[in-house]
This record gives C-alpha cells, sequence and structure tokens, in this order.
C-alpha cells in the first residue's frame, strides 16, 4: 500500500476504534433490552436492508466530512483555527444527517410495512445539546441513539484527526 492510502485509511480506522470503545458500555445495554428495541421488529432481511442504509448514509456523511476538512487544510494554516473549524464542522453536518434521518427511516419502514401513512416525521429542528447528549453512553436507549452517537464520536475524532494531520502535498 502507497504511503498516502494509509495516511488516509489509518485516521478511520482509529475514529472508528475510539467511537467504539468510547459507546462500549451503551453496546450491552442495547443487547439486553433489545425486545423494546423497534428494530427488534424487523425480519432479519429488513434488519440488513436498515442496516446497510444507516451505513450508506454514514458513508456520505464521510465522503462529505472529508471534502470539508481538505477545504479547511487548504484555506487555513494555523492548528488554532483549523481544530475548532473542523469539530464544528464535523458537529453541524451529523446534526442535519441526524435531524434528516427519521424520514428516511421512516420512508425505508414504509417500504416493509403495508399501511403506514405517508407523513412528516422530523421534529422541531435539529437541536445540537441533544446531539451531544448522544457522546454520553448513559443517555443511549435504543439501537438508533447507539448508531447515532457511534457516528457523532467517530466523526468529530475523524476530522480532528485529518484536519491537524500532516499536510500531504497537492498532486496533479
Amino acid at each position: 500500500m502507497k504511503p498516502s492510502t494509509i495516511s488516509h485509511i489509518l485516521p478511520l480506522i482509529l475514529a472508528i476504534v475510539i467511537a467504539l470503545t468510547w459507546q462500549f458500555t451503551a453496546v450491552f445495554r442495547i443487547f439486553q433490552n433489545r425486545q423494546t428495541d423497534s428494530f427488534a421488529t424487523l425480519t432479519p432481511l429488513g434488519a440488513i436492508g436498515l442496516t446497510l442504509l444507516m451505513l450508506g448514509m454514514v458513508g456520505l456523511l464521510v465522503i462529505i466530512n472529508t471534502g470539508l476538512v481538505q477545504l479547511i487544510r487548504r484555506t487555513f494554516s494555523t492548528s488554532i483555527i483549523k481544530a475548532p473549524l473542523g469539530l464544528a464542522t464535523a458537529l453541524l453536518t451529523f446534526v442535519f444527517f441526524w435531524g434528516v434521518s427519521p424520514q428516511i427511516f421512516y420512508l425505508y419502514y414504509q417500504l416493509l410495512f403495508d399501511g403506514l401513512p405517508i407523513q412528516w416525521v422530523i421534529r422541531d429542528g435539529f437541536p445540537i445539546y441533544r446531539a451531544l447528549l448522544l457522546m454520553a453512553p448513559d443517555n443511549i436507549s435504543n439501537s438508533s441513539d447507539l448508531a447515532a452517537g457511534v457516528t457523532l464520536v467517530f466523526i468529530l475524532v475523524y476530522n480532528l484527526i485529518a484536519v491537524l494531520g500532516p499536510i500531504q502535498p497537492h498532486r496533479r
């Protein structure tokens, strides 16, 4: 593998490990209470589809954040500006995705279950303080909160590593 490939993959792997470790206790609590989780009502195929949908959304979030991180790194030269800007970018893009995801998941559930009415399920606004609560494992009570909490910690760590990482020479 080329060094440039490793320098792009390593922050992703490190961020995933940190995020899963951070939310480790919540994982056990979710498995103990899985009967009350709406994810448990899905067929195995439905659960796989929902998981793939969620992973696709996280992948899109990572792609968008990677582009924004590259823009921040090219625009600003000092870490004092880059670090907070990278964290703010990660938080704001996460809050947007987190706020829109209930509608996307509801549309998926409409495909799975007959008779679900067409409706708008996005709640009032996207309060950042609610997103920050997902970072504390004690505040996580279901699989969707767990996925959101892991994603939030992951994207914050990834953006911080990527923004502060060594600048690679631009190749044409």
